[in-house]
C-alpha cells in the first residue's frame, strides 16, 4: 500500500498487532499411506498456552515438530528449526 493512502488511513506508523487475528497452522506431511493434510485454527493469541493446546489437540507424542519458534516445543515431541 502506497505511504500516502496509509497516511490517510492512519497507518502508516506502528503497525502491530492491533486489529489483527492469530491463526496457527499445522501441515501434516504425507507418506506413501496418506496425503498431506493441512489444520489450521483461530488462536486467541500466539502464547506458548494457547499453541500447546492445539499441539496436544493434534500431535501425537512422540512425532518430531519442525517449527519457525522455540516457544512451541515439548518434552513428549523432538523440535527442530
Amino acid at each position: 500500500m502506497h505511504p500516502r493512502k496509509k497516511r490517510a488511513l492512519g497507518r502508516l506508523k506502528g503497525g502491530g498487532y492491533i486489529g489483527k487475528v492469530a491463526v496457527m497452522g499445522l501441515l501434516e506431511r504425507n507418506t506413501p499411506e496418506k496425503k498431506s493434510r493441512i489444520r489450521t485454527a483461530v488462536v486467541p493469541n500466539a502464547r506458548k498456552h494457547h499453541l500447546h493446546e492445539q499441539i496436544a489437540k493434534h500431535v501425537e507424542d512422540g512425532t518430531t515438530v519442525y517449527t519457525d519458534a522455540e516457544v512451541v516445543s515439548r518434552a513428549s515431541t523432538t523440535s527442530t528449526r
